[in-house]
């Protein structure tokens, strides 16, 4: 009889009151519980500059609910000296709850496999530790690809943001490979939710919910006052000047230096001052660096990273944008302002008219530069309506964590295959 006792409390427990389960009798009060009865711990891995600028709001949303213990991981690019090191721009709003150094040595696509391996090692002994109920990743690199194998293999669910996106190069592959192995997806776009759904994951698992990237231009809620950008940056705002983020081919990591010097001649034509931005850490930055050091001039101003509020202030007075970040793609639309989209690295991302496709001959940037500094041009840009949402993803994005039930059957997803 006893034995079918325990049975019958193991299998009622969750009917009983916390009271009666707790001696302590916890103060439901001071930390509301959620329905399995313990506070959820949400955890967000971080490899690089712009992503995390971007869910900023998301991630304040979540420190401060009662409800979720928000824990911070940082890792590749926040750790190291020739990237910034903006892990102090993390710490500067947040406690960083564990690091994972990938030790990357070099720019080679040997070392980057490399560091990713160590990546995963590193993600499986801390997310182990932490033992977070869900993992929070963004974008498509490949250190984010690597802490969602490790994720899934300790049996933790993830949630992706900016599932279905396309782009080019390898981040088409990290990113398609991260929705597979994600519980729940948010896309920027119904057509990037569409994309999802194709490639067999579950609708009730995916949510558009717009660009987190742009909620804060939508809000005003960057740097504005054009003295503190010129003393910080010795940048007078007041007067034209462009902005150069040009990152390495990851198809074509060996050519990042041609690549690269020919956008600095192309631009030497021009007087204008040039806040010219550090790349990323994938295979074959160190071309692009090597060219950015070599064509150094007065009229150009190098940083290896820029805070993300005063990186949106730059960006709203430039005239122009120059490169392959995402950045001229996805929120350069919303500050009317043009971009030369140089190469491959975003050729397959939806884009608004503010974007200019050209190639790496010199010709072609030339054509791009001229066309971005017309008045015509820039005139066609006035009314503008972007594609990336109102400014209310990270809302959206927090209220769906907060409610979400995570248990066994969310953790053992589905997958919808069309054999027809």
């Amino acid at each position: 009889y006893l034995e079918e006792i325990i049975n019958y409390l193991e299998a009622e427990k969750s009917k009983i009151s916390v009271e009666f389960l707790d001696e302590n009798k916890v103060n439901l009060s001071e930390k509301k519980k959620t329905k399995n009865n313990k506070i959820k711990k949400i955890c967000f891995s971080t490899g690089k500059r712009g992503g995390f600028g971007a869910i900023n709001p998301l991630l304040r949303l979540l420190k401060d609910d009662k409800e979720i213990e928000l824990q911070l991981i940082c890792t590749d690019m926040h750790l190291y000296d020739s990237f910034g090191k903006t892990m102090n721009e993390v710490s500067k709003y947040f406690e960083v709850t564990k690091v994972v150094d990938m030790a990357q040595m070099s720019d080679s696509r040997m070392e980057r496999t490399r560091s990713l391996g160590r990546c995963i090692t590193g993600m499986a002994e801390v997310l182990s530790d932490l033992n977070p109920d869900l993992v929070l990743l963004l974008g498509d690199r490949g250190e984010t690809l690597a802490t969602a194998f490790a994720s899934v293999e300790l049996g933790i669910p993830i949630a992706h943001i900016q599932a279905g996106d396309v782009s080019g190069g390898l981040d088409d592959i990290h990113r398609h490979a991260i929705t597979k192995l994600s519980h729940i997806h948010f896309s920027q776009t119904e057509k990037q939710a569409n994309r999802v759904k194709s490639l067999g994951e579950q609708s009730n698992r995916i949510f558009n919910v717009g660009s987190p990237y742009i909620d804060r231009i939508v809000k005003k809620q960057f740097t504005s006052n054009k003295k503190e950008l010129k003393d910080k940056y010795s940048i007078d705002v007041s007067k034209p000047y462009l902005i150069l983020l040009q990152h390495p081919d990851t198809y074509d990591p060996e050519n990042s230096y041609q690549q690269t010097d020919r956008i600095f001649k192309s631009l030497s034509r021009y007087e204008f001052p040039v806040v010219v931005v550090y790349p990323c850490s994938d295979q074959g930055f160190q071309g692009v660096v090597n060219a950015i050091e070599k064509n150094r001039k007065p009229n150009y101003h190098i940083f290896y990273s820029i805070d993300s509020y005063d990186f949106l202030g730059l960006m709203n007075y430039a005239k122009l944008m120059i490169g392959n970040s995402s950045s001229g793609i996805i929120e350069a639309p919303y500050f009317k302002l043009p971009f030369v989209n140089v190469g491959n690295r975003q050729q397959n991302r939806e884009k608004w008219i503010n974007v200019i496709d050209v190639g790496f001959t010199k010709s072609e940037i030339d054509d791009g530069l001229k066309l971005g500094l017309s008045k015509s041009f820039r005139d066609k840009l006035q009314n503008l309506k972007p594609i990336f949402g109102k400014g209310s993803a990270n809302e959206k994005i927090y209220k769906t964590l907060k409610d979400v039930v995570l248990n066994d059957a969310f953790f053992h997803k589905k997958v919808i295959l069309n054999e027809n």
